[in-house]
């Protein structure tokens, strides 16, 4: 009778909002063929056409949501990157047979489409990519800005509150933040007589001057002290690509789980189970560990993910990891 270790699960999602107005615009309706597989991060750079990697160049035809699927028999994993500036677009490394990737684009931005084929018998897979128009492209695109809303009472609170705009889950006893996506948002605040100070005034460009930053920083530090060594947060892609690896790599301790229920957006959730003999059922109790139920709370799933390394670093080596006959899932 198997005695298991520890049971470790990921449950990852990522929630985007819907579009307004939308209107699509076919990109991609194409069958790939890769006669050769891989166990390559497909995501992680351009790699060279051939064997088990099928590259496709197309141009965004209008600014919105690309969203690209890719549908097979075996593992395909699949990728988009800005083909100017190499910029990840979107990605997706889940162990089925579907993979579905969403990413914002601009009007006229060149795009690399890269799926890469990983193991299984299909060595054909079939493209589907479209933009989703957001909103309405005749108005010129407006700044995002974070602002901080006064509520000095519960009154103010309720009004803010009504007026469905996109909380920044920070707040005060006296005041709330809030993101603003345009001019109309702003109008929403000074219409229920709220007023507001400015804290950033466009979150675009901030984004772009902390990833470059990160970026700088993950160059030249050295490996952190996690348990993965890993200096910088993670795309939903390198948990799928990661979870993967650590199953191939520990067949005996380390087995890929897929939940039996999609995302909402029809996303397979992947997860390990870390035990000894971890491929024989017994029925044990099991412990369960999740990670990222909401978009915005990224730590939480660097937290489980890391667990899982350390789990499967230590065990065999240090007398702190117990071998008692319970389970967990991270």
């Amino acid at each position: 009778m198997r005695r298991p270790l520890i049971r470790a699960f990921g449950a990852l999602a990522v929630l985007l909002a819907a579009p307004s107005a939308a209107s699509g615009s076919t990109l991609a309706a194409q069958t790939l063929r890769a006669a050769g597989s891989g166990a390559r991060s497909c995501h992680a750079g351009r790699l060279a056409a051939g064997g088990g990697v099928r590259t496709l160049r197309v141009t965004a035809r209008q600014t919105g949501l690309l969203r690209a699927t890719l549908a097979s028999r075996g593992d395909w994993d699949l990728a988009v990157f800005d083909a100017a500036s190499e910029r990840l677009v979107a990605a997706g490394a889940v162990s089925g047979d579907r993979e579905l990737v969403e990413g914002f684009v601009g009007a006229g931005e060149p795009l690399l489409v890269q799926a890469c084929r990983r193991d299984g018998a299909a060595a054909t897979a079939r493209l589907r990519a479209s933009t989703v128009a957001m909103g309405n492209p005749s108005l010129p695109v407006q700044r995002e800005q974070l602002v901080s809303v006064a509520t000095p009472d519960r009154a103010a609170r309720a009004r803010l509150g009504a007026l469905g705009l996109d909380p920044a889950e920070n707040g005060t006893q006296e005041s709330v933040d809030i993101v603003l996506h345009g001019a109309q948002d702003a109008a929403k605040l000074a219409g229920a007589g709220l007023s507001w100070t400015v804290k950033v005034a466009d979150l675009r460009a901030l984004t772009a001057t902390n990833l470059l930053s990160d970026r700088r920083y993950e160059l030249r530090a050295a490996p952190s002290g996690l348990p993965s060594g890993r200096d910088a947060y993670r795309h939903l892609a390198d948990y799928e690509a990661e979870l993967k690896a650590l199953a191939a790599s520990h067949p005996g301790l380390v087995k890929l789980i897929t939940l039996p229920h999609r995302s909402l957006l029809g996303r397979e959730i992947l997860g390990v189970e870390i035990a000894r003999d971890v491929n024989v059922d017994n029925g044990q109790p099991v412990f369960l560990q999740l990670g990222t139920h909401h978009a915005r709370e990224w730590p939480s799933a660097e937290h489980a993910i890391e667990w899982a390394y350390d789990l499967v670093n230590a065990y065999g080596t240090q007398s702190r990891l117990s071998l008692s006959p319970s389970s967990a899932w991270v």
